[in-house]
């Protein structure tokens, strides 16, 4: 079986788990499947498609956040960076490993 299908199936079961710990029966829980299934691939569709995380790298006793373009190992990126001025939050990024494309204040 398919790693998205077990997904799916173990979505559903979870669904079926929580409806009978609300007190419905299998006959009534029955009908409702179709749509428990359809919801739990739209589901773990939208999941697959949401963008990774925006990394961050703070820094204590700063006042401001920056959002840099960065590549690292050929991938363009963006990472957030607290620093107290766009050239330190430049070279914090540097540091990290990563070469900075922009820099922009957002916070």
């Amino acid at each position: 079986m398919s790693n998205a299908i077990e997904n799916a199936r173990k979505l559903v079961e979870a669904g079926v788990i929580l409806l009978k710990g609300a007190g419905w029966s299998d006959e009534q829980i029955a009908p409702h499947l179709p749509y428990l299934a359809a919801e739990a691939v739209k589901f773990l569709a939208a999941k697959a498609e949401a963008p990774a995380p925006m990394r961050r790298i703070d820094t204590p006793n700063t006042r401001h956040l920056y959002e840099i373009g960065v590549r690292k190992i050929g991938a363009a990126e963006r990472i957030q960076v607290e620093a107290n001025t766009r050239g330190q939050a430049a070279r914090i990024a540097a540091d990290a490993g990563y070469v900075v494309l922009d820099v922009n204040m957002i916070g």
